[in-house]
């Protein structure tokens, strides 16, 4: 994967959880296989990042 940003310390606790969004020129997904204990957001650029993501 490109990129990974953890951010579990920025969070407010009270805000909805977006798990996937356009970040500009890249797709950014939550790793929900780290959820609860971490917030892991993936960057991604090429289709074939992306579908590394899905994949076991």
């Amino acid at each position: 994967m490109s990129g990974t940003t953890n951010t579990a310390g920025s969070l407010d606790i009270h805000e909805p959880l977006s798990s996937v969004f356009w970040g500009g020129d890249h797709l950014v997904l939550l790793d929900q296989r780290l959820l609860p204990e971490e917030i892991v957001f993936l960057k991604l650029f090429t289709p074939e990042e992306v579908w590394d993501a899905f994949m076991p």
